[in-house]
């Protein structure tokens, strides 16, 4: 299984890019029947690789098991983002940064920015 991930400040980012491109710039490029636009960060990872990425941020040191009984459920979850992209948007926080802010702002010391 494999899943995508933005950061919050990302999507609010490209939120804000989106309200303010022309509106002649935005329907030259996007379908009227197709008027939609995905956000995403354009690189997934396996459910066990993020699992191994919070480990190492928050400094766990024990194992970490999975359950192998459990369905999967949809083997891959990515957006298509190549719209937003080609409008001139790209994100900035990759998922190690990301997880390093969360937990920092989650545990009390403050973002890192």
């Amino acid at each position: 299984m494999r899943r995508e991930f933005l950061f919050a400040d990302d999507l609010a980012d490209a939120c804000v890019f989106l309200m303010n491109i022309p509106k002649d710039q935005f329907w030259s490029k996007v379908d009227a029947h197709c008027s939609h636009v995905n956000v995403g960060y354009g690189e997934d990872l396996t459910i066990r690789e993020l699992a191994e990425l919070i480990k190492e941020v928050v400094g766990f040191e024990g194992d970490l098991e999975f359950d192998q009984s459990r369905t999967d459920g949809s083997p891959e979850k990515m957006l298509n983002s190549k719209l937003i992209n080609r409008l001139g948007w790209l994100p900035i926080t990759n998922i190690e940064h990301g997880l390093d802010l969360a937990t920092k702002e989650f545990i009390g010391r403050g973002p890192i920015r």
